[in-house]
């Protein structure tokens, strides 16, 4: 369990850094649509990690 958790922060602040510099790229006129892949497999991935981690939970 501790692990899914540990996985799920990590999802969490990489998936918002991306998101910030995407954002932050678009600000500033760059090329953003590596970023946004970037961005939408972080949300997946951290989607995943969420339902392991609760499904963890629940088998305690």
């Amino acid at each position: 369990m501790i692990t899914w958790l540990m996985l799920l922060g990590v999802c969490v602040c990489l998936t918002t850094f991306f998101i910030g510099l995407t954002a932050y790229s678009a600000y500033q006129k760059q090329a953003i649509g590596g970023l946004i892949i970037v961005c939408v497999a972080g949300l997946v991935l951290t989607a995943i990690t969420a339902f392991f981690y609760y499904h963890a939970l629940t088998h305690l």
